[in-house]
C-alpha cells in the first residue's frame, strides 16, 4: 500500500535515523556485516530522495489520494539523465552476474552465426511468401515473426560476444536517437494534462516527471534474454521514475516513437496512482482485490497510448497488444472513455464492473478477470506466450457481447482494431474479411 502523509513523514524519519546511526557505528561493525549495513544506508536515501521529491504540501495531500499507488515513501525517484543511468548500469550488472559465460570458441561461435543467418533468410522469404497469400495464416505468420525475433537476438548475443572478446569499441548509443527520445518524451508528459489524468494524480507526475534515458541494444537485449521475451524497445522500471528507450536506427521504431514513450509514461503514471493494484466492489459492500491483470493492464496502456498519439495528429503502426487493445476498446465503448480511465489509472473498476454487467449481465466483469493472459496454440509451438496472448479474454468477451446483441460493426471499423478483426475473419475462412 502506498504512503499518505503520515507514513511519508514516518519513512523520512526513519531513514534519516538509519543513516546517522550506521554513519556512526559502520568502522565498530564487523567487516561480514558491513555490506548488509551499507545496502540498507542506500535503501534509506533513496527514502530520503522520494520524500523529499513529494515533500510539499500540495503533493502530499495529492497522495493521499491514491493509497494502492507505488509506496512514495521508498520510491527512487532520479532528478537527471545521469542519475537514471547510473540505475541502468546497476540493472546491467545484475544482469551480467546473471549470465552464464559463453565457453564456445570463436570458430564456434562464428559457425554458429553463420547457421542463424542461413536460418534469417529463410524465415524470411517463407514470411513474404505467406504474407502475399490471399488468405495468410496468421498463426504461421506470427511463429515466423517470432522465430525472426528471436534468431535476431541470438545473432546480436554473439556478435557482442566476439565484440568483447576482440576489444572492439562499438558506438552503442546514437546521439541522433538521444535527441529523438528527448523530444518524444517531451511531447508525451505534454499530452498528460491535468484534464487528461486528473488534477491529484497531475499533481504527482509533476512533483515526480519520467526521466528518459536512451540504452544499447546490448543492454536490451540482455534483459530480454533474461525474462524470456522478445523485441523490447523501450522499458519502464516499476519502483521509480525511469524509463528507458533502445537505441536502434530503425526508421519504423522511430515513426512510432511518441506513442511508445506514452505508453511507458502511462505505466509509470497508472502504478503512481495504484493502476497495478486492479480492484472493485462487490454488490455486497466487500472489497474484492485481484492485484495485477497482465494482459489487461497491457492492453488499456496501448489503447490510451495509441489514442492519445492519434488525438495529436501522429499515427503510428500497428499496436503491440492486438488480442489486449481489442478487448481493452471493447470495454471502452460499453463503459464510456473517462469511467475506463479512471479505473486504468487508479486500479478501482468498481464503475467499470457495474457497467459492464449491467450491459453484457452479471458476471460478466469477474470472469473477463479471471481469464488468462496465455494459452496454448498448436500452430505456434515453442512461442506460446508471445503470439496467443490476451486471446482467452477477447474470445470471451466478444461471446458475452454477440449474446447480448451488441451491435459491433461500427466499432469494428476503427483503424485501431481493424487489422485484428480482419485477421480473426480470415483465420475463420473468409478470404474477403466479412466472415
Amino acid at each position: 500500500m502506498g504512503g499518505g502523509p503520515q507514513q511519508l513523514e514516518q519513512g523520512l524519519e526513519d531513514a534519516e535515523q538509519t543513516v546517522r546511526l550506521a554513519t556512526e557505528h559502520l568502522s565498530h561493525i564487523p567487516q561480514p556485516l558491513q555490506p548488509n549495513i551499507t545496502g540498507a544506508v542506500m535503501a534509506a536515501l533513496a527514502t530520503i530522495q522520494a520524500t523529499t521529491a513529494f515533500g510539499s504540501t500540495t503533493v502530499r495531500d495529492a497522495l493521499a489520494q491514491f493509497p494502492y499507488g507505488i509506496a512514495h515513501d521508498t520510491m527512487q525517484v532520479f532528478a537527471s539523465e545521469d542519475e537514471a543511468r547510473d540505475h541502468t548500469e546497476r540493472e546491467m550488472r545484475y544482469i551480467e552476474s546473471h549470465r552464464l559465460p559463453d565457453r564456445r570458441s570463436d570458430e564456434e561461435l562464428e559457425a554458429s552465426a553463420a547457421g542463424f543467418e542461413t536460418s534469417l533468410v529463410q524465415d524470411r522469404r517463407e514470411l513474404a511468401r505467406l504474407e502475399r497469400m490471399p488468405t495468410p495464416d496468421r498463426g504461421e505468420i506470427r511463429r515466423l515473426d517470432i522465430s525472426i525475433q528471436t534468431t535476431e537476438l541470438e545473432l546480436r548475443r554473439i556478435h557482442y560476444e566476439l565484440e568483447r572478446r576482440s576489444g572492439i569499441d562499438v558506438p552503442e548509443v546514437f546521439d541522433e536517437d538521444v535527441q529523438a527520445a528527448r523530444q518524444a518524451g517531451t511531447t508525451a508528459l505534454g499530452w498528460m494534462s491535468a484534464s487528461y489524468l486528473g488534477a491529484d494524480l497531475h499533481a504527482v507526475v509533476s512533483s515526480a516527471p519520467p526521466i528518459l534515458t536512451v540504452e544499447s541494444e546490448r543492454f536490451f537485449d540482455s534483459l530480454d534474454a533474461l525474462e524470456a521475451h522478445y523485441g523490447s524497445t523501450a522499458r519502464y522500471f516499476p519502483g521509480t521514475n525511469h524509463i528507458a528507450v533502445r537505441s536502434v536506427q530503425d526508421d519504423l521504431v522511430k515513426d512510432a516513437l511518441e506513442a511508445t514513450v506514452a505508453h511507458e509514461m502511462l505505466h509509470y503514471i497508472a502504478y503512481l496512482g495504484g493502476g497495478h493494484h486492479i480492484r472493485w466492489t462487490s454488490d455486497s459492500g466487500e472489497l474484492v482485490e485481484q492485484g495485477e491483470i497482465t494482459w489487461l493492464h497491457e492492453g488499456l496502456t496501448e489503447l490510451h497510448a495509441q489514442q492519445l498519439t492519434a488525438a495529436h495528429g501522429i499515427h503510428p503502426d500497428a499496436s503491440a497488444y492486438e488480442h489486449e487493445v481489442r478487448t481493452a476498446f471493447y470495454m471502452q465503448r460499453i463503459v464510456g472513455e473517462s469511467v475506463l480511465r479512471r479505473a486504468y489509472l487508479t486500479g478501482d473498476f468498481s464503475e467499470v464492473r457495474t457497467r459492464l454487467n449491467a450491459r453484457l449481465g452479471e458476471g460478466t466483469f469477474e470472469t473477463l478477470a479471471k481469464q488468462r493472459a496465455y494459452v496454448s496454440d498448436p500452430r505456434a509451438p515453442g512461442a506460446t506466450s508471445y503470439v496467443t496472448r490476451g486471446s482467452e479474454a477477447i474470445s470471451f468477451l466478444v461471446g458475452r457481447m454477440d449474446e447480448a446483441g451488441v451491435d459491433r460493426s461500427t466499432w469494428d471499423q476503427d483503424p485501431l482494431i481493424a487489422d485484428s478483426v480482419r485477421a480473426e475473419r480470415l483465420i475463420e475462412g473468409g478470404a474477403d474479411g466479412s466472415g
